[in-house]
């Protein structure tokens, strides 16, 4: 309750956890408790409600915005990149440059001054409890209480005075390729999108995607054999995939291109997409992934296919290179010269 009191009516108020369970866990404590607006924001979502939480977030300036007031649950995914404004803000114990990215979010253009002030309430995390920390180390977020046990508050003077230690660079450092691919929206030769996430935060985890479809066969059927869409595609840690595929004692399905066909998955490692029927539930519309088998989610509609389309293939099928003939090396150098002068164009 002090919580809900702490909320100023009409105004927006944020809260943001570290990692997406508890954030579920208090976006549904939320809906028990108050009337107000309700919104949940994380990374485990299928790209098409994701899409929709997006639009929601990027109209914040229209006076038509639905969440100009109301509660916003999220996690690390409102950090950077939405410009949208709290009045009131509730962050769990980060790291300091993480801090600071979610003190951005609150009273972001001086609009709560003087006794109209905007607060930020931080809560902390016993680092003595098994795994707590996760995503984070433990390390730096005692480094990052030190700071905020000595600020009375976190304007951008403030902030300025808080002397912070250089950190060494670990793991992997981005190479020219790299930094090219931070701006690359296109996929890999796989149809998967190209993973950066190892140069924007260390994790533990690594994520496979899964896709729900519905089919009446014990396999997946004609219709689940056209190409999986980016919109019917949700992000799952593999640790979390591995728990929930072990509660359901169900077939989780994999194409397997050497031979066209769906067949059984017999292990999962990080990068792959795997195929399960609706029935299996894990997903929730409002929530994402839950890995509930409770929550049963809506098959995504795939659109027809076009005529030019990729349609799912054996390895071998090689369908945009066989033309009928032989092709003469000449020729081949001939047809290379003329596509790289068009893309140069281009």
């Amino acid at each position: 309750m002090e919580f809900v009191q702490a909320c100023i009516p009409d105004t927006l108020t944020i809260v943001i956890c570290n990692r997406v369970s508890r954030a579920q866990a208090v976006f549904q404590e939320l809906q028990k408790l108050v009337q107000d607006k309700l919104l949940l924001i994380h990374s485990r979502y299928r790209a098409e409600e994701r899409e929709k939480l997006n639009e929601k977030l990027s109209e914040f300036k229209s006076e038509l915005c639905e969440f100009k007031s109301g509660i916003i649950v999220s996690t690390q995914a409102i950090e950077a990149g939405v410009d949208i404004l709290a009045k009131t803000m509730f962050i769990e114990l980060a790291p300091w440059s993480s801090l600071v990215q979610r003190f951005g979010r609150c009273n972001r253009y001086g609009e709560y001054q003087n006794e109209d002030i905007a607060k930020i309430y931080w809560i902390d995390i016993d680092l003595e409890q098994k795994n707590v920390e996760k995503p984070y180390e433990t390390k730096v977020l005692e480094e990052a209480r030190s700071h905020l046990v000595n600020l009375t508050d976190v304007g951008a003077i403030s902030l300025q005075a808080v002397q912070t230690k250089a950190t060494k660079i670990k793991g992997l450092i981005p190479r020219k390729h790299d930094l090219l691919q931070l701006f690359d929206t296109s996929t890999d030769l796989a149809g998967h999108d190209i993973d950066i996430s190892s140069f924007i935060r260390e994790t533990d985890d690594n994520d496979i995607t899964i896709a729900w479809r519905d089919w009446k066969d014990n396999k997946p059927d004609s219709d689940s054999e056209k190409p999986l869409q980016q919109e019917e595609l949700c992000r799952v840690s593999l640790w979390q995939a591995q728990d929930f595929l072990k509660k359901l004692k169900k077939d989780a399905w994999v194409w397997d291109g050497l031979n066209g066909d769906w067949v059984e998955v017999t292990h999962l490692y990080p990068g792959i997409t795997i195929l399960l029927h609706i029935s299996d539930g894990g997903y929730s519309k409002t929530l994402g992934f839950t890995g509930n088998p409770k929550d049963k989610p809506t098959v995504v509609p795939i659109p027809e296919a076009e005529p030019d389309a990729i349609e799912p293939e054996k390895d071998d099928a090689d369908i945009f290179t066989k033309v009928g003939k032989y092709i003469s090396l000449k020729q081949h150098s001939v047809d290379v010269e003329s596509e790289v002068r068009e893309l140069c164009a281009k």
